[in-house]
């Protein structure tokens, strides 16, 4: 078996099926070029090769990928994260399990499911915080979401639950409410989370930004059967990528990954959306909730910016290009680099 769904929203990847699987995404990642909006590229990486090694030393019968956006799912992160913390407690006998164990003394595995907060500014006399809090996780549709919050704390009362300083080493540590908050709202429109921000309290966000890695879509034949996720979300970009895929000989790959980003702030620059697949929560809110939402946006002046980029194998970028000028979005369109 080189891949099967064995459980809801879940694909299992074995043997030369799940090397290739990481290797693409790595390349795919990498021709992205994700910035600081995004989790860390480099955690992202050698947890993929981290995985793959793990296939070549037998430590792993398959990799685990979410069958609906195609990206390692949360099992498959925390195993990596879980065998570097016991690293020493078995026995490496093997080249390909000690190279395995080499590579989990020098590498940073991707933080899921963390948090951290940096101090921006601390004034003792009055109180007030000004902080970064950056949360990443994998969301409910198995991207990988990064959540960068730019805010000012002003109420003393909340200090505890929204943020707790130690003056004495300038570090802080999240509260549960800005935790809890953050995490509930992650996979929601950035502006949402900014509106609920401003209801905890005596607080100013100059800026919420989501980087959401996902999905990747991916797919090669082996025989008569096709390698890929199935339970892909439709959309006219995955559409094109089962074009492809259908159209595709032999068993080279077709990749489309998706990079966007969402920002809401009294920083961004320019209101709109150049992302096809997420217009502005303004234009899709009903009637009876615009008054709300006008009111919102009197109260607490921002702008929000939207945008998506994508990775296509070679054969798929002229058709994606072509549904991003018929839609007028400039999204940028990277190829995937030959093997």
């Amino acid at each position: 078996m080189t891949a099967a769904l064995v459980a809801l929203h879940t694909l299992a990847l074995g043997g030369e099926a799940a090397l290739r699987y990481a290797e693409l995404l790595t390349a795919a990642v990498r021709a992205g070029r994700p910035g600081a909006a995004f989790a860390p590229r480099r955690a992202l990486d050698q947890t993929l090769r981290a995985l793959a090694l793990g296939v070549e030393a037998g430590l792993y019968e398959q990799v685990y990928v979410d069958a609906r956006s195609g990206l390692p799912n949360l099992a498959s992160v925390t195993r990596v994260v879980t065998d570097a913390e016991l690293l020493g407690t078995r026995d490496a006998s093997g080249e390909a399990r000690a190279r395995y164990e080499a590579l989990l003394r020098r590498a940073d595995p991707l933080p899921v499911d963390t948090s951290r907060v940096v101090l921006r500014r601390v004034d003792a006399a009055t109180g007030q915080v000004e902080l970064r809090f950056e949360l990443i996780k994998i969301d409910g549709a198995g991207h990988l979401t990064k959540v960068a919050v730019e805010m000012t704390q002003r109420d003393r009362a909340l200090a505890r639950e929204l943020v707790d300083v130690e003056p004495e080493n300038a570090s802080a540590r999240a509260g549960d409410l800005l935790r809890t908050t953050v995490y509930r709202y992650a996979s929601q429109e950035a502006e949402v989370l900014l509106g609920r921000l401003h209801e905890l309290g005596d607080v100013r966000v100059r800026r919420v930004e989501r980087g959401v890695l996902g999905p990747f879509l991916f797919g090669w034949r082996e025989g008569e059967a096709r390698v890929c996720p199935q339970e892909a979300e439709p959309s006219p970009a995955s559409a094109l990528w089962l074009d492809a895929l259908g159209r595709a000989e032999g068993d080279a790959p077709v990749v489309l990954l998706q990079l966007a980003t969402d920002r809401a702030g009294t920083d961004v620059k320019r209101e709109g959306s150049d992302d096809p697949l997420a217009p502005l929560l303004a234009a899709t809110l009903p009637a009876e909730e615009q008054a709300r939402y006008r009111k919102l946006r009197a109260r607490h002046p921002y702008r929000v910016r939207k945008e998506r980029k994508f990775v296509a194998s070679r054969g798929l970028v002229p058709a994606i290009r072509a549904w991003l000028e018929q839609e007028g979005a400039r999204a940028i369109v990277y190829p995937l680099p030959r093997r």
